[in-house]
């Protein structure tokens, strides 16, 4: 007879090691969850305001915060002025900090599942290129004939990817000479 020298702790915590698998409906499902957990999340259009508000917040280092806050711990006047005490300032530098971390891992994130998807979109494409070759090659004969409209799909899909491709190219070069010439 064995005895089991394990705790009912240990054996618990390899189950939790294996990650639960989520579907992309379930990753996004739990993406909106935690957007709307976070305080004051906010979706800033892409125009002049939003570029000048993120002009001044790369303007003003830490070392100038602190001595603002300095400032205010050291005058009411200042203090009343901005309607802010030095804790709340060093609150705000404080939760600014660790929301850039976590802005940083939900970047690392996004960089990990573009990459994700960008694997899986190749082994597509790559599994339909050959699945197109395959059944050309079997069209040509009468038994595989029943292949020949997927075939002939295949073969007008493809030729209206190469036509809308250099529609594109040449404006990327246009870009490309531009940023060039300004530089």
């Amino acid at each position: 007879m064995s005895i089991n020298t394990n705790s009912p702790n240990e054996a618990a915590s390899a189950v939790l090691l294996e990650p639960v698998m989520l579907t992309p409906e379930q990753v996004i499902e739990q993406l909106r969850a935690i957007r709307q957990q976070i305080p004051n999340f906010v979706q800033l259009p892409n125009n002049r305001q939003t570029v000048a508000l993120r002009r001044l917040a790369r303007s003003i280092t830490l070392e100038f915060a602190h001595e603002a806050t300095n400032a205010v711990g050291v005058s009411p006047i200042v203090e009343a002025a901005i309607s802010n005490t030095p804790e709340g300032m060093y609150q705000d530098k404080d939760l600014a900090g660790r929301w850039a971390g976590a802005e940083n891992e939900m970047r690392s994130l996004l960089r990990g599942m573009s990459s994700t998807n960008l694997v899986l979109r190749e082994r597509l494409c790559r599994d339909a290129l050959q699945a197109y070759n395959v059944s050309r090659e079997l069209a040509k004969q009468k038994e595989h004939a029943h292949l020949l409209p997927h075939v002939e799909a295949m073969a007008r899909l493809r030729k209206v990817a190469r036509r809308a491709k250099p529609s594109t190219e040449p404006e990327l070069a246009k870009s490309q000479v531009a940023t060039k010439s300004s530089e």
